[in-house]
């Protein structure tokens, strides 16, 4: 196929030349792809708003030698609210970095597209963003055949209840206090951690809007979700660490609006 019309999202972009940019495109048509827009840094160039992160187009694209052309599109949507946060900018930047980090080009997947634009949706309204990414992460691992295993211990079967259990990322799943000598990367989670997992997992994602995690929740899954991703992932992401750091830094608070 030469020509394909398709709507698109962007995961990523680099300059090229002078003028240049190469954006990664997670399609309707055919997932995730690669393209170049030729002049899309000049001033005034019609493809420079189509070629901003996060940017939702109808998008015309030519099959070149090397990579798809982008030649022309109309932009849909582009999220001004992660722009003007700078919580928000760094939740959806997370967001997306996750699709291009477990997807393989050429590989059309109608789940990954709407899901992914229905997290961006509720994410620029959401009264806590990062609710919204966890979500994400969890639905997407689901998906791609990596759900966490959170009704009982991997090892023996214990029923999650009164006793203290650990999440083994490597193990994908929670392991009871007796079994956790087992497991050489268990890490601790409390049930209400587990039970917002299994909820965030099972609720559709325009229900979580309103919705705000306790401090030591917050901080349980920021320790045991993104690195679960980055194991499913096989390389580790950057921007969960740069959220880290703005709290610790104190430049932004995390606190729900």
């Amino acid at each position: 196929m030469r020509f394909l019309s398709t709507n698109a999202v962007v995961l990523r972009t680099i300059n090229q030349g002078e003028a240049d940019r190469i954006v990664t495109l997670f399609t309707e048509a055919q997932g995730k792809l690669s393209a170049i827009a030729k002049g899309a840094r000049k001033p005034q160039n019609s493809l420079a708003p189509l070629t901003q992160v996060f940017a939702y187009s109808r998008v015309l694209l030519v099959k070149g030698k090397n990579l798809y052309i982008l030649t022309q599109g109309k932009l849909k949507y582009n999220f001004p609210a992660f722009i003007q946060d700078i919580e928000r900018f760094a939740s959806a930047s997370a967001l997306v970095e996750i699709v291009d980090r477990m997807t393989e080009e050429g590989a059309p997947d109608k789940f990954i597209f709407d899901y992914l634009l229905a997290h961006l949706y509720v994410m620029e309204k959401a009264r806590e963003p990062e609710l919204i990414l966890r979500s994400w992460e969890l639905k997407l691992l689901s998906h791609l055949g990596y759900k966490p295993h959170l009704e009982n211990c991997i090892i023996c079967g214990k029923e999650l209840g009164n006793e203290m259990f650990t999440f083994s990322p490597s193990g994908g799943g929670i392991i009871c206090r007796t079994c956790a000598a087992l497991s050489e990367d268990s890490l601790p989670i409390t049930e209400q951690c587990i039970r917002t997992m299994q909820r965030l997992l099972a609720t559709p994602v325009h229900r979580l809007a309103g919705d705000s995690l306790a401090p030591q929740v917050r901080e349980e899954l920021r320790s045991i979700v993104p690195l679960y991703v980055d194991m499913r992932a096989g390389k580790r992401g950057k921007t969960s660490e740069f959220i880290k750091g703005m709290e610790a830094s104190g430049d932004v608070g995390f606190n729900p609006r």
